[in-house]
């Protein structure tokens, strides 16, 4: 998702804690008319998406959950554990290690 900032000045951290998930998820702090688009590749939803209407994905939407939760197969794991482990992305590839997670 990709937001302007300076018209988003009413998601304080105080409505954002305090809103509930269903209004913030779906969307309902902003008029649709100020909705827009973004091309397929960018906007990839995993279990959603047909594979086949998008061959040049460029970001996943891991909608069924990350490939590191069980029961989650995905055609881009190996992609995520790649990132994950190797990249110190917020941190992760230092949770990951200290679970004992390892790519699969």
């Amino acid at each position: 998702m990709l937001m302007n900032t300076a018209r988003c000045n009413h998601l304080t951290l105080y409505s954002v804690n305090n809103m509930s998930g269903d209004y913030l998820h779906s969307m309902g702090w902003v008029e649709d008319k100020d909705i827009g688009t973004i091309p397929q590749e960018w906007n990839f939803l995993e279990g959603y998406t047909d594979p086949d209407s998008c061959r040049d994905t460029k970001l996943v939407h891991f909608t069924l959950g990350t490939p590191d939760m069980v029961d989650t197969p995905s055609e881009y794991s190996h992609e995520w554990w790649y990132y994950a482990t190797r990249k110190s992305i917020f941190g992760a590839n230092t949770w990951i290690h200290k679970a004992g997670l390892e790519c699969k």
